[in-house]
């Protein structure tokens, strides 16, 4: 297992250093073309949406929407920042449940679904998978640096959890946060708000599965042990695959 050092005080996204908060109306209409930019993002694709069609879809002339944004990469940064608003407020949430790190972990997993399966998160999550990548190098590293502290948050939660004998003492603490935020994040590629799955349930699964994986192995057991023969077998098959 590898050590973590990262204490949860200092595991925390920077602030950001956005466009000036708009007042009454103005501010209104910006959310609102932020919003309507995502869904067309998440939908045609960051060079599939033209200014000209969000400005259609806000009901504006193109030539207004600079009243508000100075560019397209201007706009897909405000919706890649909308975006990631519910991981501030997942770990807001989650440092209620500190003095448990199995408590504060099924906190994180479920919230981290709940907060975010919902339709203009889910928008905004697509648009952050697939565009970020077109963001000027800056804007670009702002918000990998939020990525970072959030998973940095959940390492703190694991480490103390197998300090304090809770969670499994074999398992790799930045493998392990890679995977779980792999798996909670998964939902964003297949799932429906509006379908027969609601997100309360989709978080409770999530969590379950997520805290489950990292419990200590019954009687003692090694989790590795039947693996490794598993893939012992899968290695002496994999050449014969072709014969």
């Amino acid at each position: 297992m590898k050590n973590d050092t990262t204490g949860r005080n200092a595991a925390r996204p920077p602030e950001r250093k956005g466009r000036a908060p708009k007042t009454g109306n103005g501010e209104r209409r910006f959310e609102d073309i932020v919003l309507i930019a995502g869904e067309l993002f998440a939908d045609r694709g960051f060079n599939g949406t033209s200014l000209k069609d969000i400005a259609d879809a806000v009901g504006v002339l193109k030539g207004s929407l600079y009243h508000y944004i100075s560019s397209k990469e201007d706009l897909l940064y405000e919706v890649i920042k909308m975006g990631s608003e519910g991981l501030g407020e997942n770990i807001r949430l989650c440092d209620h449940f500190a003095s448990s790190p199995a408590e504060q972990l099924a906190a994180f997993c479920y919230g981290h679904i709940l907060l975010n399966a919902v339709h203009d998160r889910i928008d905004r999550g697509i648009v952050i998978i697939q565009d970020a990548k077109y963001l000027a190098p800056d804007k670009r590293e702002q918000i990998s640096a939020e990525r970072d502290a959030y998973q940095a948050y959940l390492r703190s939660i694991i480490s103390r959890g197998v300090s304090a004998g809770i969670f499994d003492a074999q398992i790799d603490l930045r493998i392990s946060s890679f995977t779980i935020l792999g798996v909670l994040t998964s939902y964003i590629r297949w799932y429906k708000p509006t379908g027969p799955i609601s997100p309360h349930d989709l978080a409770r699964e999530s969590a379950a599965f997520v805290v489950a994986s990292l419990l200590p192995q019954a009687h003692g057991g090694n989790r590795f042990t039947m693996l490794d023969e598993v893939i012992a077998r899968v290695q002496e098959l994999k050449g014969k695959l072709h014969d």
